[in-house]
């Protein structure tokens, strides 16, 4: 953070957002006027282990984090008694990563993720 004097008193500066704030001294509370928030297109990857009780837990993070799934593929492999799923995502990295993050500490399940390096306003 930095901080300032004068009428913009603080600047937070994450890995893809910055955050301007004004402090009005009358109510000396902050206000955001500015965000700017760069979104990237990425894939996970899961792979679903043969005991299938982590489905249920897994679709409801996917559907908690559905405003940032574009595309869904999932297909099942019998012979060895897995199934695969792809999502196809467009979102800012922190919350591509959460949705990664949370999958991957669910047992049974084995999820990757790739980012592209195009970014979209």
């Amino acid at each position: 953070m930095i901080y300032s004097e004068s009428k913009l008193a603080v600047v937070m500066i994450s890995a893809y957002c910055v955050h301007f704030c004004m402090l009005d001294s009358e109510y000396s509370e902050f206000f955001v006027f500015i965000g700017v928030y760069m979104k990237r297109i990425g894939v996970i990857g899961i792979v679903v282990g043969q005991d299938k009780a982590v489905v249920p837990m897994m679709q409801a993070i996917i559907s908690e984090y559905s405003d940032i799934i574009v595309g869904r593929m999932g297909i099942p492999h019998q012979e060895y008694d897995i199934a695969t799923v792809s999502l196809i995502v467009k979102g800012e990295s922190e919350r591509i990563n959460a949705l990664t993050g949370k999958l991957g500490r669910l047992p049974n399940l084995n999820v990757k993720s790739a980012m592209t390096s195009f970014e979209l306003e």
